[in-house]
């Protein structure tokens, strides 16, 4: 049984009105540092669409729109006296709106909770545990018109989903101690009146799904509906179908893609999860709506090849019938959707600005019966054979990928000639001759869009090196947790290496935006360093100190920061610098290899063996550095993935193989071997 904790709430609070101004912010902070950000929106009793969304100005608006044609219909500032992230709209069984967010304080975040009245907060509560960070509120009204509020909670080590019935002040704590991850709650009541509280986490290493039941009288012990091994799942939503039925849809990794999967609650167990789509791509952001009539339907995000668009798919329709096209080439993932009795409505994130789609019901139904078509989905990863990095991609070549930091922004703005790719390239240039550095940096990219970019950017480029930093989002994302973050980087590197292609992974740089002010993300962020740090050893591929780097700069990172997230010009050429020690540090593959027969005078093949020899390559700046080379053979007959090392040595740059076969002609390929372990890519191929 959950442990019960008690507390009547503090007294009403009426918040005063005022409308959020510039002097609000944090005092590092201009007003062009906030991200666009919107909630979902509910359908008001006139049948229009109303929802709040923050511009780039830092401002909370309250809008409506025409649900049938989405033009606008009202637009105004809410009256806010704090900062407040993750606000969002409710509507009660009254259809009154109401409001809930995480009003922001010095060293906590606090959960504030309120009728929607006048445009700002009346009768508000403030809930939540001080000193901890208490985000992710989400509301449910199954009697009165106080709700129960279901939110996550974290202080240290500590993390738990918590619910508290508004009514009577009654708190209770659901997660097993230990649980890590937690995705912010979702509250839903079910057929007879109960409620659920459900959630995506950790536990002893395996990704879950989990839940728990209200009945009126108790709460039930953990329901675990989905485990997905050591695999991340995430993107929980749920909703209440228009037949009663309580449905639940995320997105889990599957070892090649983020797929939608789907289950629901017919009042005595769970049903068995199953998964929406075949197609090679991935999925995330499921949201469950309906579309007029009783159609019930998820709507997501496909990635594919660095491409957006937003999906859906019914649940009335067979099974295996392929999802339709919402939205073709949006410019990224994060939406938010509404069934309506018209049809459906969009809000998406345009960068910049927020664009709204209407779609009728009968274009909806007529696009079903047009699915979306595509490839099917394979499992294979093709693994590189026994780590061996191929020569098959060009030397002098290499790829930068990542975020915007990576494509190039000073002051949000667009400067890929002033970021680090063209400077490195030109420094290259000099102790290597003509070397190209390719910018594949993605503006505004999570971890998972990276994932779904990363197959299409190693088929287009034969860079032999890639530049990988990534996570910057992530951080911000509190719906992402950060050991989803570094699984999606530790399958980016993964990709590489199949793809014979050695990833650098760097540390993220500094960042003095308007959340660096709260512990919470800073936590989030540190997390991500510790595990990057954690993660290039694990795969044996180098790490690169990019934050150590902003830190240890004179005067600190603030002084290399343009818009408090991207570099300025001197923040870049220290990007530079510190790339190009990386490459400089680099294990290159040994050159010249030669072979001498070695034989006694008997001339038996059984004591006959080739004595290889080469030499270091110049390209290695620090010959100290190197702890030896490791020798790899097959037959010259077979595929490259036969290759097998047979040996390794160090302090010497010569090898007798002994165990071959007189008859069989053979192919060779070393590697050179750090003392950390880092093995480089393969040398040229060299048969006998």
């Amino acid at each position: 049984m959950a442990q019960l904790l008690w507390r009547r709430l503090c007294p009403a609070v009426l918040i005063l009105a005022g409308i959020f101004s510039i002097g609000a912010f944090p005092p590092f902070l201009s007003a062009e540092g906030f991200d666009t950000a919107f909630s979902r929106p509910v359908v008001l009793g006139d049948r229009s669409v109303a929802y709040i969304f923050r511009s780039d100005d830092g401002i909370w608006r309250f809008s409506t729109r025409d649900a049938f044609t989405g033009k606008g219909l009202t637009d105004a500032p809410l009256r806010l006296d704090a900062v407040f992230e993750g606000l969002r709209l409710h509507l009660d069984r009254e259809n009154k709106l109401w409001l809930a967010g995480e009003e922001h304080r010095p060293g906590e975040g606090l959960l504030r909770v309120g009728r929607l009245d006048d445009l700002g907060f009346a009768e508000s509560r403030l809930i939540g545990i001080p000193a901890g960070w208490n985000d992710g509120a989400d509301l449910a009204f199954p009697i009165s018109s106080d709700p129960w509020v279901a939110w996550r909670f974290k202080s240290g080590q500590e993390e738990d989903i918590l619910v508290e019935d508004l009514s009577t002040g009654l708190r209770w704590r659901l997660a097993y101690p230990g649980d890590s991850a937690l995705s912010p709650p979702l509250i839903r009541t079910d057929r007879k009146g109960g409620l659920w509280v459900l959630w995506t986490g950790i536990r002893k290493g395996r990704y879950l799904v989990a839940g728990r039941h209200f009945d009126g009288r108790g709460w039930s012990e953990e329901v675990r509906v989905a485990d997905n091994g050591d695999r991340p799942c995430l993107g929980l939503d749920a909703g209440n179908g228009r037949d009663g039925f309580l449905r639940i849809a995320w997105s889990a990794y599957d070892g090649r893609f983020y797929k939608i999967q789907v289950c629901e609650w017919a009042g005595f167990g769970w049903s068995k999860p199953r998964t929406l789509s075949n197609r090679s791509e991935m999925e995330a952001n499921p949201r469950l709506v309906g579309w007029g009539g009783n159609n019930e339907a998820v709507v997501w995000s496909g990635l594919n090849a660095g491409n957006k668009r937003i999906l859906a798919l019914a649940l009335d329709g067979p099974r295996g019938n392929a999802p339709v096209v919402v939205s073709d080439s949006v410019e990224t993932p994060e939406f938010e959707a509404i069934g309506t009795d018209q049809g459906l409505f969009l809000i998406r994130d345009g960068r910049p600005g927020l664009r709204f789609d209407a779609f009728r019901k009968d274009i909806l139904d007529k696009r079903r019966s047009m699915p979306e078509t595509g490839a099917e989905h394979s499992d294979s990863a093709g693994d590189s054979p026994s780590g061996l990095l191929i020569s098959t991609r060009l030397e002098s070549e290499y790829i930068g990928f990542g975020d915007s930091i990576t494509f190039g922004y000073i002051n949000r703005q667009e400067a890929p000639d002033r970021g680090y790719i063209p400077r490195l390239d030109r420094k290259l240039d000099t102790v290597f001759g003509p070397t190209t550095v390719v910018n594949s940096g993605y503006p505004g990219e999570h971890t998972i869009e990276g994932l779904a970019r990363i197959d299409s950017v190693l088929a287009a480029q034969q860079g032999r090196y890639l530049l990988l930093m990534e996570g910057t989002n992530d951080v911000k994302n509190i719906s992402t947790s950060i050991p989803t973050s570094l699984y999606n980087l530790k399958e980016i590197c993964r990709r590489c290496l199949a793809a014979n292609v050695m990833p650098l992974l760097a540390t993220v740089i500094p960042r003095r935006d308007d959340i660096w002010e709260y512990a919470y993300y800073q936590e989030r962020h540190y997390a991500l360093e510790a595990g990057i740090r954690a993660l290039a050893p694990q795969l044996a591929i180098p790490l690169v100190e990019m934050e150590q780097a902003f830190n240890d700069y004179p005067g600190g990172p603030d002084n290399l920061l343009s818009d408090y997230v991207h570099p300025n010009d001197a923040g870049y050429v220290v990007m530079t610098d510190v790339w190009y020690a990386a490459v400089r540090a680099l294990p290159f593959p040994p050159v010249g290899i030669s072979f001498l027969t070695k034989s006694k005078s008997s001339g038996s093949f059984s004591d006959t063996g080739y004595l290889l020899t080469w030499e270091a390559n110049p390209k290695n700046l620090n010959i100290d550095s190197i702890k030896g080379f490791r020798i790899y053979r097959k037959k010259a007959a077979e595929s490259a993935s036969s290759f097998v090392r047979i040996g390794e040595v160090e302090g010497v740059f010569a090898f007798l193989d002994r165990s071959v076969d007189g008859t069989t002609v053979y192919d060779y390929v070393i590697t050179t071997v750090t003392k950390d372990n880092v093995e480089g890519a393969g040398s040229a191929t060299a048969r006998r």
